[in-house]
C-alpha cells in the first residue's frame, strides 16, 4: 500500500519532466471555465478546465490536459490561466512523439511536483522502521534462546550483542529524515530547477542513511555494545549503551539479580508496554541492558540468570 501511495507522484513527476522534450505545434483554446468542489473536510479546491485542438501531421486531436500534475489548484492562478485563455486563442501544444493524443499545455517541473514525492518518500522510510522492527519480534510458538539476542561464543568469554538502535533502523530513519528535509528545501530552492535540486538532495538522503548504516554497524561490529560474560574470571563487563563510557569488567558477586521493568508507551491506538531486562546490582544501581517484547526480555533475563547463577525477579 505504501508503494502504491508513493507511485502516482513519482509517475506524474517523470511525466512532467519528460514532457520538457516534447516538440510543440500551435493549437486554439475551445473553451476554459473553473469548477469548484469541497473537501471532505470543508476545503475549497479549484479546477481548471481548459479544452484546445491541434494537428500533428495533418491529424487532428483534441485535449484538456494543462498539466499532469493537475496544478494550479488555487483560485488566483487557475482564474489567471482561465482570463488568459479564452475561446480562440492560440497555444503552444506540447505533444508526445510517440503518442499525440497525449498533450498538454504546461511543461515545466515545478516544486510541488519534486516535493511530494520527496515527502511520500521520506514518509515511506520511517513506516518501515516500525515495520521491521515487527518482523524481527515475531510471536514464534517459541521464545529464541536468550530472546533472540546474538550470543557469540570465545573459548571461555560470551558475548551478547545488545544494540540499542539497529543499523537498519538508524539507516532508515536518517534518509527518511533528510528526504523529508530534501522536500523543504526543494520547495523553498530559488538557486537551481527543481529537478536539480531534488537529485543533489536525494544523493545526500542515500549517502547519509548509508553512513548511518555503516557508523552504527561498525559501532556493533567492534564490540563496544556487547554485554561481554568473561567465564574463567566470573566477570561482566556492561556494553557502552544507555550512557555508559568503558567500564571495567565486575564480579558475578556483585549482581544481586535480573530483573525485568515495564515500560509503557502510548501511541493513537492505546498503551502498549515493552519489558527494559536490568541488571541489579547489590549496591542498589541499575544497569539497564536491553528493552525487548515481554516473552523474549523473559527468555533473555532466564538466559541470563542461569548463565551468571544469579535469580531472575520482576
Amino acid at each position: 500500500m505504501l508503494i502504491w501511495i508513493q507511485f502516482w507522484p513519482v509517475k506524474v513527476l517523470f511525466l512532467q519532466h519528460d514532457s520538457e522534450s516534447f516538440p510543440h505545434v500551435t493549437g486554439t483554446i475551445t473553451s476554459s471555465y473553473t469548477t469548484i468542489s469541497n473537501g471532505a473536510r470543508g476545503g475549497t479546491y479549484y479546477h481548471l478546465h481548459v479544452d484546445y485542438r491541434y494537428t500533428v501531421n495533418g491529424t487532428n486531436y483534441g485535449s484538456s490536459r494543462y498539466r499532469y500534475d493537475g496544478q494550479p489548484d488555487n483560485n488566483r492562478a487557475v482564474e489567471a490561466i482561465v482570463a488568459s485563455l479564452p475561446k480562440g486563442t492560440p497555444v503552444e501544444v506540447y505533444y508526445n512523439p510517440t503518442n499525440p493524443r497525449d498533450a498538454l499545455l504546461s511543461t515545466a517541473v515545478d516544486k510541488t511536483d519534486v516535493a511530494l514525492p520527496l515527502l511520500f518518500g521520506g514518509s515511506f522510510f520511517f513506516c518501515l522502521v516500525p515495520i521491521l522492527k515487527t518482523y524481527r519480534e515475531f510471536d514464534w510458538d517459541t521464545p529464541p534462546i536468550a530472546g533472540g539476542v546474538k550470543v557469540i561464543s570465545e573459548r571461555t568469554v560470551t558475548r551478547l550483542r545488545l544494540p540499542r538502535v539497529q543499523p537498519v533502523t538508524i539507516g532508515l530513519a536518517v534518509a527518511g529524515g533528510v528526504i523529508i528535509l530534501a522536500a523543504v528545501l526543494t520547495h523553498s530552492n530559488g538557486r537551481y530547477t527543481p529537478w536539480q535540486a531534488a537529485q543533489w538532495l536525494l544523493a545526500c538522503a542515500v549517502l547519509g542513511g548509508i553512513a548511518s548504516y555503516a557508523f552504527q554497524f561498525l559501532q556493533i561490529r567492534s564490540g563496544r555494545q556487547d554485554l561481554v560474560i568473561e567465564e574463567t574470571n566470573r566477570t561482566v563487563k556492561l556494553p557502552r549503551t544507555y550512557g555508559r563510557g568503558d567500564q571495567a569488567p565486575m564480579p558475578f558477586t556483585e549482581i544481586r539479580s535480573v530483573i525485568l521493568t515495564k515500560v509503557a508507551h502510548g501511541s493513537k491506538s492505546g498503551t502498549y508496554y515493552t519489558y527494559l531486562v536490568t541488571l541489579e546490582l547489590k549496591n542498589g544501581q541499575l544497569e539497564k541492558l536491553i528493552n525487548m517484547k515481554q516473552d523474549r526480555a523473559d527468555a533473555l533475563a532466564a538466559w541470563l540468570s542461569g548463565k551468571l547463577g544469579i535469580p531472575k525477579s520482576a
